[in-house]
């Protein structure tokens, strides 16, 4: 038994397979989601000033998210971008409330969320603590009334 160290061009390949395979699994999921069709639906532009819905996202389509998607409610609509580890294939997206449908509260036990159709698109789906600064600009769609 030997301990010899590892081929230098491992070590050098290594970071960079890596990063190939974090971007094109990102990438993957963006598509998966609906990510990538909503952002040429609904392209973000700058980020808006307004208050941070951090860490309610639970899911977009069929993928799980876990609070890498970030919100900002606004009144022209809902602006979603992603943490900078996560934004590689997903632009920032701006969805007009009109476009925007209650779906109602879904879930297992303890583990409730509640289901927002953005345009047709895809469903994203956010923690219940996420609706009362949604909330405002969802009343009178179908759906839940105002909190």
């Amino acid at each position: 038994m030997t301990n010899e160290a590892p081929p230098l061009a491992l070590m050098i390949l290594f970071p960079f397979a890596f990063i190939a395979v974090w971007l094109g699994v990102g990438a993957l999921l963006s598509e998966i989601g609906g990510w990538a069709r909503l952002a040429r639906r609904f392209p973000g532009g700058p980020r808006p000033a307004g208050p941070r819905v951090r860490g309610q996202v639970v899911g977009m389509g069929p993928v799980g998210e876990n609070g890498v998607t970030n919100l900002i409610p606004t009144a022209e609509g809902l602006y979603l971008y992603s943490n900078p580890l996560f934004r590689f294939h997903r632009p920032p997206v701006m969805v007009p409330w009109a476009e925007i449908r209650d779906e109602g509260e879904r879930g297992v036990l303890w583990w409730r969320s509640v289901g927002l159709d953005l345009g047709g698109v895809t469903l994203l789906r956010v923690r219940a603590r996420a609706m009362p600064a949604l909330a405002p600009y969802l009343a009178g769609k179908a759906g839940r009334p105002a909190a």
